[in-house]
Order: structure tokens, then C-alpha cells, then sequence
């Protein structure tokens, strides 16, 4: 660690170094990341529980079966390793479920009363004193 002073005694700003090693994503198991290991396992579950849904005696099935299981294991390969500008796919998801559900047109209402009263006050009638002049 360096001192903030010099030789001499007399003070200097330093630079705090910042690691590079903190934008790196660290190695779980055999270069794979956790992420990854956690795509890749949830893939080869749903492959497996759609995969074992169809009936495996007959060969009709068991080409089903393996054709869903190979395709929930691709889609989970493909959400693992690919990169689109620097960033995974479930977060380009999360921008294109955005994306769809902010609505195009702003509708502006103008601003009502901060409190409106639903039943309007009762009129008095005040009869008007007649003054007979005999």
C-alpha cells in the first residue's frame, strides 16, 4: 500500500487504483460461470420433464421426446453463451417486454378538482317575509 506522503514528509494526492478483475465474471466449474451452469440446468430439467411427456415405447414418441429435449437444451445453450453488445439475452428481454408494454400514445386529461363532491349541498328555501301594508 503507498503512503500518502513523501520522503520528505510532505503530502501528495495518489490515485486510488480500481481492479480490473471486478468486470469479470468469475469461474464456477470447468471455465463455466454460475449463470451459465444455472441456464444449462434449468435447460436440461424442462428438455427432460417435456422430453419424458411423451409416451417412450413407441418410436413416434421417443423422436418427439428426443427433438424436445434437444431443443430446450439449444434454447438454454443459446441464453448461456450468446452476447448481444455486451449484455445477455434475458436482459435484452426484460428491454424488448418493456419495449411492447409502454403504450405508444399519451392520452392528457385535464386536471379535475382536487376533491369533487358527489352529492351537492341541499338548497334552503327562505321564505320571503311578505309584509302586508293594511
Amino acid at each position: 500500500m503507498q503512503s500518502d506522503t513523501t520522503h520528505d514528509g510532505s503530502h501528495f494526492n495518489c490515485a486510488h487504483r480500481i481492479p480490473l478483475h471486478l468486470e469479470q465474471t468469475d469461474h464456477f466449474l470447468l471455465s463455466f460461470t454460475a449463470r451459465q451452469l444455472l441456464i444449462l440446468g434449468l435447460g436440461l430439467t424442462f428438455g427432460y420433464l417435456v422430453g419424458t411427456s411423451f409416451d417412450l415405447s413407441t418410436p413416434g414418441g421417443l423422436v418427439l421426446g428426443a427433438i424436445c429435449f434437444f431443443v430446450a437444451m439449444a434454447a438454454a445453450a443459446v441464453f448461456a453463451f450468446v452476447h448481444i453488445r455486451k449484455r445477455d439475452l434475458e436482459t435484452w428481454l426484460v428491454v424488448v417486454f418493456l419495449y411492447m408494454t409502454t403504450p405508444r400514445y399519451w392520452i392528457f386529461h385535464q386536471e379535475q378538482e382536487a376533491f369533487v363532491d358527489p352529492i351537492p349541498p341541499k338548497k334552503h328555501h327562505v321564505k320571503e317575509e311578505t309584509h302586508l301594508w293594511h
